[in-house]
């Protein structure tokens, strides 16, 4: 089945303001994962306006993430991964397989990280990347341009951003 993830907000100490889509603190057991869905729109003060993970394992396969955006909230705090942020513990439980990651925006003043931030490894070669400058070590990449559409019904079960001509994904 396919899901969306669209339009939620993290702000105002909800969550520590992280993860304005998702926000993942599995401490043990099962882990997460996240398959055909939509995570678009979707803002957090700090990091992880798509998703954010605190810890725990999560999987992503088939999973468009754009349109998400991680705030600047203080200085001290400044906000990063508009798409996927992982918190200081790294991100060794993440993995990453047939997704797009792209279009996302980091208002932390940088600009640095906006579709994702300490995400260092996990990524299969099947995946699209918009910008990797948060995610050095995460390869194999492509890194492009998805030419996305916009967030709308495209006959499938939820709202999805549809492939336009000349995408590499």
């Amino acid at each position: 089945t396919s899901s969306a993830i669209v339009s939620n907000d993290a702000r105002d100490g909800n969550l520590d303001n992280n993860g304005g889509g998702v926000y993942v603190a599995l401490n043990s057991g099962p882990s997460l994962a996240i398959v055909n869905t939509t995570i678009s729109g979707n803002r957090a003060e700090a990091n992880g306006g798509g998703i954010y993970r605190a810890f725990g394992t999560t999987e992503l396969n088939a999973v468009t993430i754009t349109n998400n955006t991680a705030e600047f909230a203080e200085p001290e705090n400044p906000g990063h991964g508009g798409g996927i942020a992982a918190g200081a513990g790294g991100s060794a439980g993440m993995k990453v397989h047939n997704s797009i990651v792209a279009g996302n925006l980091d208002q932390s003043g940088s600009d640095q990280a906006p579709d994702c931030f300490r995400v260092t490894g996990g990524f299969n070669p099947r995946n699209l990347v918009g910008r990797d400058g948060g995610c050095p070590e995460a390869r194999p990449i492509v890194v492009a341009d998805p030419k996305l559409g916009p967030l709308a019904e495209n006959g499938g079960a939820t709202a999805t951003h549809k492939l336009l001509k000349g995408s590499r994904a």
